[in-house]
């Protein structure tokens, strides 16, 4: 019964996904922003559901889940772009705040799961990717103007969460909820790099969203999914 729950829930999570992928329209932005709102809500619930159904409340499991509601909220305030803002900065500033916030979260339950070990490897990471996302600027021909604070940090912030999740991975012998954690945070990571094409470019396409919102929400309802499977 569990794992029909799991699937039936991880179908619809991929369907609403997919439906939002492939409807996303900045010419019907409410309709995209609903879309885009049921899609991150179901990832959400998504990993809510696993944690009761594998009976696992610990400490990991738990900052998890708010990593990935607060995630949801930071969706929600990107989708206002489609609205065609007349303060486009400020939008993706508060975006990056709430997956900032999002990935602090991440941050702290993946180091429950590995008992704190190797945070200073994995910050020490951090520090060389967020090094290369800034000073890789003038090379990927992006421009972050006055956002360029709010790039550091949540870069920083990112691969802390990616080299974290490599880390527990390799501890655990690359358990199945580890290969789906790291797979997830390396389809974040992707994502986010394509999407400082699509915010930062100096030319992009719209047909970069693609991409970049698949990736996003493969990576999120794999690291949901792991949940049941810890």
């Amino acid at each position: 019964m569990n794992n029909i729950l799991f699937f039936a829930l991880l179908g619809l999570a991929i369907l609403s996904a997919t439906l939002y992928i492939i409807w996303q329209d900045e010419q019907k932005p409410w309709c995209s922003l609903c879309l885009k709102s049921l899609s991150s809500l179901l990832f959400s619930i998504l990993a809510i559901v696993s944690i009761f159904l594998n009976r696992d409340f610990s400490n990991f499991s738990l900052f998890m889940v708010i990593g990935l509601i607060v995630s949801m909220f930071g969706d929600v305030f990107l989708a206002m772009l489609e609205f065609n803002p007349p303060q486009k900065s400020i939008v993706i500033k508060t975006g990056m705040i709430a997956f900032s916030l999002a990935h602090v979260f991440f941050i702290v339950g993946l180091n429950f799961e590995n008992d704190f070990n190797f945070f200073y490897i994995a910050l020490a990471s951090a520090v060389i990717i967020m090094l290369l996302v800034i000073f890789g600027e003038k090379l990927l021909k992006l421009d972050y103007g006055n956002c360029k604070g709010f790039v550091a940090i949540y870069s920083f912030l990112l691969g802390a969460s990616l080299i974290q999740s490599l880390v527990i991975a390799i501890l655990s012998n690359f358990a199945l909820f580890s290969i789906l954690l790291l797979i997830g945070f390396a389809f974040f990571f992707a994502s986010d790099l394509i999407l400082s094409f699509i915010y930062f470019g100096k030319t992009w396409n719209r047909k970069l969203y693609y991409p970049n919102l698949a990736l996003y929400y493969i990576g999120q309802i794999l690291i949901a999914s792991s949940l049941f499977f810890v």
